[in-house]
């Protein structure tokens, strides 16, 4: 386990928000009423990865060589008030650099692509590899042992033990979804690429789907939060957050993945191409 080291230096300038806030938890009176709308909502709970189960070696390996390792291995807590508070603010946040800058709690907190790339020791590239534009029916082959050859035929039943288990990461940790049953072309073409160790903007894919999550916030109110345990790090990695209430519990423990026995061999649900945004449940 690797120990995050918080910046030496604060400008405390940066600290402040460019507007006066509407209160001290609420940048504007419309975060107010987005938090609101978020109180009642679930997560979608992040896994983490037991790196010393010999039977998830050779999911390690994989992980590990696609640089992903420390999006899997930390086990946070997140409190639940903050992140939506997060996601509230974000929609009225400053441009800073390369992503925003977002209130949270009487100063700004810093949220980026690269922040999110240093927070997970992730390398950033130059050159972002489009990873859709792979064919999916080479995809469906690879990733299921050419027991597939197309997508049409394709069931989350023929996945490997190997995959099984990391289209389970994909679905908690790295494309948000409850409904990690049902096979997607997007998380399927991203799996098949971190096998084979192309480059990509880890941070970039994040902070997109958390913007695109916070714009969207008013179409369906009973989408599930992404993403709580990294905003929670995140948030922690800058500095302490004020606590405004008598208790504030922390929740949220990442949980064990696990590799299913009849992975490859059981019970499966058909393909089917799913909206991102409407398969978060």
């Amino acid at each position: 386990m690797y120990k995050r080291t918080r910046p030496n230096k604060v400008q405390y300038s940066l600290l402040r928000s460019n507007i006066t806030p509407f209160s001290s938890r609420f940048v504007t009176s419309n975060s107010a009423e987005r938090y609101e709308k978020l109180a009642p909502r679930e997560f979608v709970i992040q896994q983490r990865l037991d790196v010393n189960d010999e039977n998830l070696f050779d999911v390690k390996r994989v992980v590990v060589r696609s640089g992903l390792i420390y999006t899997l291995i930390d086990s946070d807590l997140f409190h639940p008030n903050v992140v939506k508070e997060f996601i509230a603010n974000l929609g009225a946040a400053e441009d800073r650099g390369n992503g925003v800058a977002v209130f949270l709690r009487g100063s700004m907190v810093d949220f980026s692509p690269s922040q999110i790339n240093a927070l997970y020791l992730v390398s950033g590239f130059e050159e972002d590899h489009d990873y859709l534009a792979a064919d999916i029916d080479r995809v469906c082959s690879f990733l299921m042992d050419n027991r597939v050859q197309c997508w049409e035929a394709m069931s989350s039943k023929y996945l490997t033990p190997t995959n099984q288990v990391l289209y389970k990461l994909v679905c908690s940790n790295w494309i948000p979804t409850t409904n990690y049953m049902s096979m997607n072309q997007e998380r399927l073409k991203f799996l098949y690429m971190i096998h084979h160790h192309r480059s990509f903007d880890f941070g970039q894919m994040v902070y997109d789907q958390i913007i695109i999550f916070a714009a969207n916030i008013n179409t369906d109110r009973s989408r599930r939060i992404i993403f709580p345990t990294l905003i929670q790090q995140v948030i922690d990695y800058q500095r302490t957050v004020l606590s405004f209430e008598d208790v504030e519990e922390y929740t949220g423990y990442l949980k064990l993945v696990v590799k299913d026995k009849k992975a490859g061999r059981g019970r499966g649900t058909d393909s089917r191409s799913v909206d991102l945004l409407a398969d978060i449940e």
